[in-house]
């Protein structure tokens, strides 16, 4: 997790858990992230901010620890994604897909389209893909590890 404090970056690494998977689905249409970011309000009420606040803490926390509750409780979006989500055809119907399947959350990444599931059991994401490729049978759709180590960097 990272922000910009004084014109300087500060970040912390949080742990992810170990069973967690993630299931990339890319529709063939992207996302322009300009056009992404002029569908989003100006203002946002404090009582929204401080709750995308909360879930976005307890998220973090969630992944780390394989929290499937609260990550589901935490992808919660009133930020973006209500927003975002009408310049994505396939959204609504791949969300429901996902959570028929049970898995823990589907979301979108970044500004779009590639949208994320996640689960700790590869046979829920190998269901949300079959159904999802029956739907869409030209949409991309890859099963993710995440990378637990991050980059980094060697001085030979």
């Amino acid at each position: 997790v990272s922000f910009i404090d004084e014109g300087q970056p500060s970040m912390i690494r949080y742990g992810l858990h170990p069973q967690l998977k993630f299931l990339a689905m890319i529709p063939q249409t992207g996302v322009s992230t300009q056009e992404a970011r002029s569908l989003l309000p100006d203002h946002l009420s404090y009582a929204d901010a401080v709750s995308q606040i909360g879930r976005s803490a307890a998220l973090c926390k969630a992944l780390e620890i394989g929290n499937h509750l609260i990550i589901r409780k935490a992808c919660h979006d009133t930020m973006h994604e209500p927003y975002r989500r009408q310049l994505i055809e396939e959204y609504d119907q791949m969300y429901e897909i996902a959570k028929k399947a049970g898995a823990s959350a589907m979301f979108i990444s970044g500004s779009g389209s590639t949208m994320l599931a996640v689960s700790d059991e590869e046979s829920i994401l190998m269901d949300i893909m079959l159904a999802g490729k029956k739907a869409f049978p030209i949409m991309e759709m890859k099963i993710l590890k995440a990378d637990r180590i991050g980059a980094w960097s060697e001085v030979l």
